[in-house]
């Protein structure tokens, strides 16, 4: 019986000294210098994606994520935000239909974790993402704000807000959520919820105009949200929204489809004047001059401004690549590349 129990002894103790398996070698860093582009995929077709345009071989690799990961993005990929966690670059994908975000290494494009957003069996189809305080904030289809903290992935709170909103823009410690009300027509809501960042709770609603959806935060502790009107009678207008107050201060008629900053300047595309233009925050002015004649393109979707450059992405119908082209501030086109379907974000790795 001793004997038995010697055996079992040694057993334990071989057992109890294994060695861990070896840790994964870590990915090279190879998406640096270039151009990360989040591309939305089409809907219901599980085909989001992530191409990379290198600025030092001016080259494309298209499915970068599915070449990394062995899996593609998910079905429809709808915004993006960087943010820096323990020293490294990530960003966080709002994958909508898959109600998801992903989070992404910035530099090998490895996924370190996914946030599943979906409650009860219900999805809740995040659309838009910011970062503020350690937390990843996503405005979801539901009527939902997910707050997720970052260092653990966990959703620490989920916010009421209005109906589908879809649109997000921090400014002044608070987060202003466009609520779109788009499952709803005609009966389109027309308020945007205001969130205090530090507590998390909604400290107010404001009185808008219908179908709000884009936001961006200005100069001056001012948010621009755009109104998409009904598609028909009402009109697409550009709202100020002063936070100091948290009202809206002015309203202008403009077709606004896409748009970027830069310092004091709003760079925007129009959709009625076919082109790019820019509008000055700090003196409330549109300038007259076109930028960007957009006669060539197919299907405005996306701009981005980096290091004194514009990004135009042309989603040549929303069935086809996409194309980005690329001008100075002054509107000279400089070159182009193609995407994936539907380019909707970009991260530069400069």
């Amino acid at each position: 019986m001793k004997n038995i129990y010697l055996i079992l002894g040694l057993i334990l103790l071989v057992i109890g000294c294994k060695k861990p398996p070896p840790e994964e070698e870590p990915l090279p860093e190879g998406y640096v210098n270039g151009i990360i582009v989040v591309n939305e995929g089409l809907y219901q077709q599980n085909n989001a994606s992530i191409s990379f345009y290198s600025n030092e071989n001016e080259t494309v690799q298209q499915q970068a994520f599915m070449t990394v990961n062995g899996r593609g993005l998910g079905d429809t990929a709808n915004d993006l935000v960087a943010f820096t966690q323990s020293g490294s670059p990530y960003f966080c994908v709002a994958v909508d239909v898959s109600s998801q975000l992903e989070i992404i290494h910035a530099k090998t494009l490895k996924s370190v974790g996914q946030v599943s957003l979906i409650e009860n069996g219900v999805a809740k189809e995040p659309r838009k993402v910011v970062t503020a305080n350690g937390k990843i904030y996503a405005c979801n289809f539901d009527g939902t704000v997910s707050v997720v903290n970052i260092s653990t992935l966990y959703v620490s709170k989920t916010i009421q807000v209005g109906e589908n909103p879809d649109g997000l823009a921090l400014s002044n410690g608070k987060l202003y959520v466009s609520n779109s009300g788009g499952l709803n027509a005609p009966n389109y809501d027309s308020t945007i919820t205001v969130i205090d960042v530090n507590s998390d709770t909604v400290i107010k609603s404001i009185d808008a105009r219908i179908n709000c959806t884009a936001s961006i935060a200005g100069q001056n502790n001012d948010v621009y949200v755009i109104s998409n009107g009904d598609y028909g009678a009402i009109p697409k207008a550009l709202l100020r929204i002063d936070t100091n107050t948290d009202s809206v201060t002015n309203e202008y008629a403009v077709n606004i489809t896409s748009w970027a900053k830069q310092d004091e300047w709003l760079y925007y595309y129009d959709a009625d004047l076919n082109g790019v233009y820019r509008f000055d925050m700090n003196n409330q002015f549109f300038e007259n001059a076109q930028i960007i004649d957009g006669s060539n393109f197919t299907t405005p979707y996306t701009m981005a401004i980096n290091n004194d450059r514009i990004y135009l992405a042309d989603a040549n119908g929303y069935v086809n690549s996409s194309t980005v082209r690329v001008y100075n501030m002054s509107g000279s086109f400089i070159h182009e590349f193609t995407a994936g379907l539907n380019a909707t974000g970009f991260l530069f790795n400069n």
